[in-house]
């Protein structure tokens, strides 16, 4: 009796040791597809942000260039732009 029961205790070793490997080698693989979806989704931000500061700068010239071309224009929109915050602010 005592061979069979080595045997099986042996069979149930050789399981628990391929049933450990088989979740290292999974654990591994959901790390790596992890790590590259997390790759992917900061290239994808760092796009963004760029797509977002060529966005800001091309407004920034655009505005630039309104000022320059009406002056007047751009000192009266202030001013009532001005006005109207600070009448909003003091009813608040």
């Amino acid at each position: 009796m005592i061979p069979q029961t080595n045997s099986k205790m042996d069979q149930a070793d050789g399981l628990i040791k391929s049933a450990i490997n088989s979740v290292k080698n999974e654990s591994e693989c959901l790390m790596h597809e992890a790590q590259n979806l997390s790759n992917k989704g900061v290239e994808a931000a760092k796009g963004k942000i760029n797509d977002i500061e060529d966005s800001v700068m091309n407004q920034t010239d655009a505005l630039a260039e309104y000022i320059k071309n009406q002056p007047i224009k751009s000192i009266l929109i202030a001013l009532g732009t001005g006005y109207a915050l600070s009448y909003l602010s003091k009813k608040s």
